[in-house]
């Protein structure tokens, strides 16, 4: 078993952190990768809305964007909507099998009440897909448990040294993939 298989990245917002997995993933073509992404829209208007979905890496067929809706931050507060969380992104992991590489892009506090997310990302950390993820740099019950499973590092990201994160990260995810699929392959030849 691979005990350095799970890599969080975690930092200040605009750290760089999506643009390091997303180049890594430009760099191994070859990988199957499944997982999900966080993404914001912007309303613009005298309280600017900001929405938050959550969506599959990959397209997939079910996926509805306005079924994903994960939360609204408006200038006076923000809401949640956990049920995105249990229905889309817990799908969307549960769906991750065959992998080489699992995407959690981000897990932040969204989820503090998506009880079914939460349970699905821990099985997935407790399988043998590596995961590469990003957590918000926040305490919470859930992110804190994350970042204290076994076989999850966490690797700070911050703009003024994020190409020599870069290459600890793609050291690190290179070799967890290479031993997942190495283990893989001896399985299905035994």
């Amino acid at each position: 078993m691979n005990a350095n298989r799970h890599l969080f990245l975690t930092g200040e917002p605009q750290a760089g952190k999506t643009t390091l997995i997303n180049r890594l993933l430009a760099r191994h073509p070859g990988w199957a990768v499944k997982g999900f992404c966080t993404y914001m829209e912007c309303t613009p208007g005298h309280e600017a809305i900001v929405t938050v979905y959550i969506a599959p890496i990959t397209p997939c067929d079910w996926y509805r964007k306005e079924e994903a809706l994960a939360g609204i931050r408006l200038v006076s507060r923000r809401e949640a909507f956990p049920g995105a969380f249990d229905r889309v992104g817990a799908r969307i992991l549960r769906e991750s099998v065959g992998a080489d590489l699992v995407i959690m892009d981000e897990l932040g506090f969204l989820e503090n009440e998506a009880l079914a997310f939460q349970q699905t990302v821990l099985e997935t950390l407790q399988g043998e897909t590596p995961v590469l993820g990003v957590i918000k740099p926040t305490s919470t019950p859930f992110l804190d448990l994350v970042r204290g499973y076994p076989h999850v590092h966490i690797l700070a990201v911050n703009p003024d040294d994020r190409e020599d994160q870069y290459l600890k990260a793609s050291r690190f995810v290179a070799a967890a993939v290479q031993y997942y699929q190495a283990s893989q392959h001896i399985i299905t030849h035994k």
